[in-house]
């Protein structure tokens, strides 16, 4: 792999290669097949994730897309009604939590009944995996770009939530579409902050990752507050991020950036997805 020992993905103090990447994903989809060995597996099984965005969740999603499942984004700054109908409407087959104390659990009774697995726990058996690659039989059904990929969920702003399958082809559509449509340098690492259940977030991942470029992730706490995003993206380096018009204007106003010399250079720096710096 050419980019085996390039930076794949910046989290706090830890930093992954890809080669690291690619291990720790072959690892963690062993522990989950592993574990899953008792539970129905079908074509549309999907595994719910129920965590904050750290390095550990892109590790889950490679992990679950090598077994030819789908994820289910489930935000935890959430409603819990909202995650429980999300949950019961798309009946994953697990979720993996940070807690066991989430509020989540059906009762035996409910129609839906997913088992919640400890993130936790399925880390301290991964040494048990560590040199070994899924193999055909590991997945849950075979490679097809038409497969599902992931279930996202709409807002529920005009009635009641709806899961929106998104495949594989859908989302290197949309990383097509940003290839073709920007030049990237080698040295070029973006942010990730947008929500697992927005469809943003595809591209901010495979978008990058799949070229060979480094994806840093941001907590949520730290994009919230504009002076100390700012920072963290000097810090960080970061030549892209995909904001809304509204984030970038607060960020505008915090930095007090009036003039036409200080938007040059805040676009020279930063690559907005939407709207423009006018």
């Amino acid at each position: 792999m050419e980019d085996a020992d390039k930076t794949a993905v910046i989290y706090r103090s830890s930093k992954l290669i890809f080669s690291q990447l690619n291990k720790k994903s072959n690892a963690m989809a062993l522990v989950i097949r592993n574990t899953m060995k008792t539970f129905k597996c079908n074509t549309s099984s999907t595994i719910g994730l129920h965590l904050h965005p750290s390095d550990d969740v892109i590790i889950l999603i490679f992990a679950i897309l090598k077994l030819g499942f789908s994820y289910l984004p489930l935000d935890p700054s959430y409603p819990l009604l909202r995650l429980r109908h999300m949950i019961g409407d798309a009946n994953p087959v697990c979720v993996i939590t940070e807690s066991s104390k989430t509020g989540l659990q059906f009762t035996p009774n409910e129609v839906c009944s997913p088992t919640y697995l400890l993130l936790v726990d399925l880390q301290k058996r991964m040494v048990e995996f560590d040199d070994n690659v899924p193999t055909e039989t590991d997945q849950c059904q075979a490679n097809n770009t038409d497969a599902a990929a992931c279930v996202l969920y709409t807002s529920g702003s005009t009635g009641v939530p709806k899961g929106v399958i998104k495949s594989h082809r859908n989302i290197l559509s949309r990383c097509r579409a940003l290839w073709d449509s920007f030049t990237f340098s080698k040295t070029e690492v973006v942010c990730w902050i947008a929500s697992l259940n927005f469809v943003d977030s595809t591209t901010q991942l495979f978008g990058f990752l799949l070229k060979g470029l480094p994806v840093v992730v941001a907590d949520r706490s730290t994009v919230v507050n504009s002076e100390l995003f700012i920072q963290f993206l000097n810090i960080h380096a970061i030549t892209w991020i995909l904001l809304v018009p509204t984030q970038l204007k607060t960020m505008l106003n915090v930095l007090r950036v009036k003039s036409a010399d200080g938007k040059q250079i805040l676009k020279s720096h930063i690559r907005c997805d939407r709207g423009r710096v006018d």
